[in-house]
C-alpha cells in the first residue's frame, strides 16, 4: 500500500489545502426517489462465454424479498431469454446476485429487476465473451476509490466512452479507515464515520459507495471484473492480520476478516468460485485465443506478513495459488497471457535495499520462483497489470534468463502497466522519470501526482496501455486527458513509447438510458413519504447500539425516535439540523428489553425507518 511507500524518500505531498476551500459541491451519493426501491442501482461483473453476474439490492421494511429478474437481447425487453425469482433478507442486507446461464457468446444482454409492486429498477447493460475470431479486447484498468478523498471522476468519464469491453477492478474498491483519518474532503464523508471492523459496517461503507452516482453510471453500462486489495480488509492485509488492525481495540483479526469477505460478496458483482473457501477469489478468463486473464490474490489467501524476513519459504500468493498460476501460464493456447494482481511486480530495490516490502521485493523468493519458471517454459507474451499504489508506472520485468539489457531491452521477462487511483493520493515527483530510470533502467514511465486509469488495448500484434489523466478529483470534473501509451510488440517482452491512442476494433451497441423502463410504477409510497428513505439499519439484529442509514430530501431539524410495536415513545433523541442527503446516526439502545422496535428518523411531521430486532 502507498502508504508504506519510501522510493527515493519522498513524502507526501498535501493534497488537503485545496480541500478548505469552499466549491459548493452538489450531493454525489445520494438517493433518487424514482429508483424505488432500488435505489443503490444495478451491476454486472465476471461474464464469460455463456453466463455473466447480475446485481442489485432492494431497499424494503418486509423481512424478506422476492425479486424478479429478466435478462434480454434488446432494450425494450421485447425479446427476454431468462427470468426468475431470487428471495433475499437481511441475512445478506438484501442483496440480490444472479448467475444467469445459458447465454450465448459475444453478445450484448439488457437485465432489469422488478420487486412486488411492479416497481422496475434501470436497466444494466453486459456482454458475455467471444470463444472465437477474437481480435480486439479492450478494458478499462482501475484501482483504489478512496471515497473521502474526492470524487469518482474516473468511473464517470469510463461511463461516457462506448469503446471497451469491460472495466478490471485491480482491488481497494472501498477504504476501512474512519472519519479524518484518511481522507478529509467535506463533501464525503465516510459512513460510518468508524474504521470499520464489523459486519454492519462494511455494509454501510458498501452502501455508501453504491449510492454514488458515478459508480453507478460505469456499472450500469459495463461489465466488472474484480480482485479485492487490502483496503476491502484493512491496510496492507495479510492472512493473520493487517497494518491496521490492533485486536486490543478492534477484535479477533480472522472475525473482521470473515465479515469483510462477506460484505465483499454480497456487494460487489463477483461469482463465488469455492463455496466451501469463500477466500478462493483467483480465477481465470479465457477470451478467445486472443488473451487469457489469471486474476491472482496476493493479500488474503496465504500471503506472510510483509515484515516477516525473506526467505524460500516466505508466500505471497502460496504454493496452492502458484502450482494454479503455473500450470495454467504452461497449458493456455492464448497468444497474450495476463496477470491482473494488486501490487507491484518489478524490482524496485535500490543498492540491494527493499524500499517497500509490501510489494513483490518483499518476497524475492517467490517471485524467482515464478519466473524461473516462465523462464524454463519459455513463456512469452506476458503482461502484468497492477494497482495498489496509487501512481502511474510502465515497467520491463528484468527477470529473464539472462541480465536484463537496458539498452537493447533484451531479457525482458514481459512488461507491466500500473494504473493511478480512481482518487486516492499519489505522490508529487520531484525526480523525473529518465532520471528515476537511470538508476532502474527497466521502469520505462511514471507519474505520481495524477490520478486516473489505463485502457488496456490488445489485439495480435501488440498489447498497449493508454495512460488517462483526471485533471482533479476535488471537485465533479469532466476532464479526463490522454497523456501517450506503452505497448509490448508480439514476443518482443519489452514496453516502448507511443503518442497515438489506441482505437478500438468493434462497435458497441448504444448505451441503456439512466432511466427506469416503465414510469408508469413510479414509487407512490416513496413520493408521500415527504421526508425522504431509511436505506437500513446496522446491525439488525442488534444488541446494545443500531445504526440508521438514511437520506433526506431537503435541510431538516431532526429528531431519532425509538417505539416499541405498541407504539409507545421509549427513546427520543435531537439530532439538530441536518442538511440534505445522506446520513448515518447510532443509537445506543443497550437499556430496551429483548424484542422488536421502530426506529425513525422524523421532522416533527413525516418521518421514514426501519423495523429492528433487539436480540438480548
Amino acid at each position: 500500500m502507498l502508504k508504506n511507500l519510501l522510493i527515493f524518500s519522498i513524502t507526501y505531498f498535501s493534497f488537503f489545502a485545496l480541500q478548505g476551500q469552499d466549491y459548493n459541491l452538489p450531493e454525489r451519493s445520494y438517493v433518487n426517489p424514482a429508483l424505488a426501491p432500488f435505489y443503490h442501482g444495478v451491476a454486472s461483473g465476471d461474464a464469460t462465454e455463456d453466463k455473466v453476474i447480475i446485481w442489485t439490492r432492494i431497499t424494503t421494511d418486509a423481512p424478506s424479498a422476492d425479486v424478479i429478474w429478466r435478462m434480454a437481447t434488446d432494450s425494450l425487453f421485447r425479446n427476454v431469454v431468462d427470468t426468475g425469482v431470487f428471495h433475499t433478507d437481511a441475512s445478506r442486507d438484501f442483496t440480490v446476485k444472479v448467475d444467469v446461464v445459458d447465454l450465448e457468446p459475444d453478445t450484448w444482454y439488457f437485465y432489469e429487476f422488478e420487486d412486488g409492486e411492479g416497481h422496475l429498477s434501470q436497466r444494466g447493460r453486459t456482454k458475455t465473451i467471444p470463444v472465437e475470431n477474437v481480435n480486439n479486447f479492450r478494458a478499462a484498468v482501475v484501482a483504489c476509490a478512496s471515497y473521502p478523498h474526492g470524487f469518482f471522476n474516473v468511473y464517470n468519464d469510463i461511463s461516457k466512452r462506448n469503446d471497451i469491453n469491460a472495466v478490471i477492478h485491480l482491488g481497494d474498491y472501498i477504504y476501512e479507515y474512519g472519519l479524518n483519518e484518511y481522507g478529509s474532503h467535506k463533501d464525503r464523508v465516510p459512513q460510518p464515520e468508524n474504521d470499520i471492523v464489523s459486519l454492519s459496517d462494511y455494509r454501510t461503507r458498501y452502501s455508501q459507495a453504491h449510492l454514488d452516482t458515478m459508480l453507478q453510471k460505469v456499472h450500469q453500462q459495463y461489465p466488472f471484473y474484480l480482485i479485492w486489495d487490502d483496503h476491502e480488509f484493512a491496510d496492507n492485509s495479510w492472512r493473520d492480520g493487517a497494518n491496521n488492525h490492533d485486536p486490543s481495540r478492534q477484535g479477533d483479526w480472522s472475525a473482521r476478516k470473515s465479515a469483510a469477505m462477506q460484505a465483499y460478496y454480497e456487494w460487489v458483482p463477483i461469482r463465488e468460485i469455492n463455496p466451501d473457501n469463500k477466500f478462493r477469489i483467483y480465477r481465470n478468463l479465457k477470451i478467445g485465443s486472443l488473451l487469457e486473464i489469471f486474476f491472482l490474490d496476493t493479500r488474503m489467501i496465504d500471503r506472510d506478513n510483509e515484515n516477516d524476513p525473506d526467505g524460500p519459504n516466505k508466500r505471497m500468493i502460496g504454493p496452492v495459488q502458484m502450482e494454479w498460476l503455473q500450470r495454467g501460464l504452461k497449458n493456455s493456447t492464448a497468444q497474450w497471457k495476463v496477470l491482473a494482481q494488486q501490487v507491484m511486480m518489478t524490482d524496485m530495490t535500490a543498492f540491494g535495499l527493499v524500499l517497500n516490502s509490501d510489494q513483490w521485493d518483499g518476497y524475492q523468493y517467490e517471485r524467482r520462483r515464478l519466473f524461473d519458471f516462465i523462464n524454463a517454459n519459455d513463456i512469452k507474451n506476458l503482461v502484468v497489470l497492477t494497482g495498489d499504489i496509487h501512481t502511474f508506472w510502465a515497467n520491463d520485468l528484468p527477470f529473464g534468463k539472462e541480465k536484463y539489457d537496458p539498452i537493447s531491452r533484451m531479457n525482458s521477462a514481459g512488461v507491466e502497466f500500473i494504473c493511478s487511483a480512481v482518487s486516492s493520493p499519489g505522490l508529487p515527483q520531484p525526480i523525473p522519470s529518465n532520471l528515476i530510470g537511470t538508476f532502474l533502467p527497466h521502469v520505462r514511465f511514471t507519474k505520481m501526482d495524477k490520478r486516473g486509469y489505463i485502457l488496456f488495448d490488445v489485439n495480435s500484434e501488440r498489447a498497449q496501455g493508454d495512460y488517462m489523466f483526471a485533471k482533479t478529483i476535488y471537485v465533479p470534473d469532466t476532464t479526463i486527458k490522454y497523456q501517450n501509451s506503452w505497448y509490448t510488440n508480439d514476443l518482443t517482452g519489452h514496453l516502448s513509447m507511443t503518442r497515438t491512442p489506441s482505437v478500438a476494433d468493434f462497435t458497441n451497441i448504444p448505451f441503456v438510458p439512466r432511466g427506469i423502463r416503465d414510469k408508469n410504477a413510479t414509487p407512490t409510497a416513496v413520493k408521500d413519504q415527504k421526508l425522504g428513505v431509511a436505506m437500513g439499519a446496522y446491525p439488525n439484529p442488534f444488541i446494545s447500539t443500531v445504526g440508521l442509514q438514511y437520506y433526506v430530501e431537503k435541510a431538516s431539524h431532526l429528531r431519532m425516535q425509538v417505539f416499541n410495536m405498541s407504539g409507545q415513545l421509549l427513546i427520543d433523541q435531537d439530532l439538530g439540523m441536518q442538511p440534505k442527503g445522506l446520513h448515518y446516526q447510532t443509537l445506543t439502545a443497550g437499556q430496551l428489553p429483548a424484542g422488536q422496535y421502530r426506529i425513525n428518523v422524523t421532522d416533527g411531521t413525516y418521518q421514514i425507518g426501519r423495523n429492528v430486532i433487539k436480540a438480548q
